[in-house]
C-alpha cells in the first residue's frame, strides 16, 4: 500500500497545514494575528452609520451606528428638540424609524418631528402656519411609527419586532418603576433594588440590528443605568440658558462645542460636509432652501446662530 489517503508524515488531518489547525501557513508558521485596535476598526468599517440630522453631532461622535446604543442626556425641551429631529432626519433618509416616549403624548410627539425636519422647536409650529401644506406631505410619505403616553413602552416592543426599525428612539426612560426595565431587557432582577435596574445597551441594539437612542433628563444616571452604551451626548446649560454645553462621548474620547441658544433653544442646523449623510438619498427635508427657514426663524423672533467653537477637549477621555 502507498501514501495516498495516508497524508505525509507530520502533516496533519486533511484540510490542516504542517503543524497546525486549518488556517494556519504550509510551512509550519501561525497565521498573523491582527491585533485588537486592527480588529475594532474592521468592526466599524463594516457597522453602518447614519446621520443625526444635526452636522456639529456627526461632526464629534460620528452619528449613530447600527448596532450600538447612543444617549443623549439634556433638559426636556432641548432634549424634544434634539430627538424629535433624529427620528425626522433618519426617517426623511428612508431608515425606518420609531419614536416612543412616555413623556409625551403622540400628538407632542409628531410635532417634534415635523418641526425636527426644519431643525426647529414643536413651540415654532403652535405659533405659525408658515409651513403646514409642505410638512405635512412629507410627514405623510416617512416610514415611521410614533407612540407617547403611557402604553408607550408597550406599543413600542410591538413595533420592533413586527416593523424592524433600523432607528429606534426611545425618551423617558429615567422614571421611577420605569416602563422601559422590562421592554429593554434589564440586567438586574426586578426583586434586586441594588444596583438599580439597567437595560443592555450592548445587547438589544445587536439583537434587533438597529441603532439605539435613548434619552436621559439626568447626566448623573449614566454610570449606573447606560454604562456600555457606545455614546454619550449631553447638553449642559449655562449662562442662564444663554448657550449650552454640548459633549460627545464616544470610545471614551470626549469632544466638546458651545452652542448659542435663543429663548433657550437650539438654532436651526446648516448643512455642512461633515454631516452623515445616506448614499443614493435625498433626505426629503432638504428640499426647503434655508433662506426660507431662516424667514420662519425670523417671524417668530428668533436668529439663526452659528455654533461657537470652543477648544474645550479633555485630553484624559474623561
Amino acid at each position: 500500500m502507498g501514501d495516498e489517503g495516508l497524508g505525509r508524515a507530520g502533516s496533519g488531518g486533511p484540510g490542516e497545514g504542517a503543524d497546525g489547525p486549518p488556517g494556519s501557513r504550509m510551512d509550519g508558521e501561525l497565521a498573523p494575528v491582527p491585533s485588537l485596535a486592527q480588529l475594532r476598526a474592521a468592526v466599524r468599517r463594516g457597522r453602518v452609520h447614519i446621520g443625526t440630522g444635526w452636522p456639529l453631532l456627526d461632526l464629534l461622535g460620528g452619528g449613530l451606528v447600527v448596532g450600538t446604543t447612543t444617549v443623549v442626556a439634556a433638559p426636556a425641551q432641548l432634549r424634544a428638540q434634539v430627538l424629535g429631529r433624529i427620528a425626522a432626519w433618519a426617517a426623511g433618509e428612508s431608515w425606518r424609524t420609531v419614536l416612543a416616549s412616555t413623556l409625551r403624548s403622540r400628538e407632542e410627539l409628531l410635532l417634534d418631528v415635523a418641526a425636527g425636519g426644519l431643525g426647529l422647536s414643536a413651540a415654532a409650529l403652535m405659533e405659525s402656519d408658515l409651513h403646514d401644506a409642505w410638512l405635512d406631505a412629507r410627514m405623510r410619505v416617512l416610514d415611521l411609527s410614533v407612540h407617547g403616553g403611557a402604553t408607550a413602552a408597550a406599543d413600542f416592543a410591538e413595533t420592533m419586532e413586527s416593523r424592524r426599525p433600523t432607528v429606534a428612539v426611545v425618551d423617558g426612560y429615567d422614571l421611577d418603576d420605569d416602563p422601559w426595565d422590562e421592554v429593554l431587557h434589564t440586567r438586574a432582577s426586578r426583586v434586586v433594588m441594588w444596583p438599580p435596574p439597567s437595560i443592555e445597551p450592548a445587547v438589544y441594539p445587536l439583537r434587533h440590528r438597529c441603532a439605539l437612542v435613548v434619552g436621559l433628563e439626568s447626566t448623573s444616571m449614566r454610570p449606573t443605568h447606560v454604562a456600555d452604551a457606545a455614546s454619550f451626548i449631553t447638553f449642559v446649560p449655562r449662562d442662564e440658558f444663554s448657550r449650552v454645553d454640548v459633549a460627545v462621548t464616544t470610545d471614551g474620547r470626549r469632544q466638546t462645542r458651545t452652542v448659542l441658544l435663543r429663548d433657550r433653544l437650539l438654532p436651526p442646523p446648516r448643512s455642512v460636509p461633515a454631516q452623515l449623510r445616506r448614499r443614493g438619498v435625498v433626505n426629503i427635508w432638504e428640499e426647503r432652501l434655508p433662506q426660507e427657514i431662516d424667514r420662519f426663524a425670523g417671524i417668530l423672533g428668533a436668529d439663526a446662530f452659528d455654533v461657537e467653537h470652543v477648544p474645550d477637549e479633555d485630553p484624559t477621555g474623561g
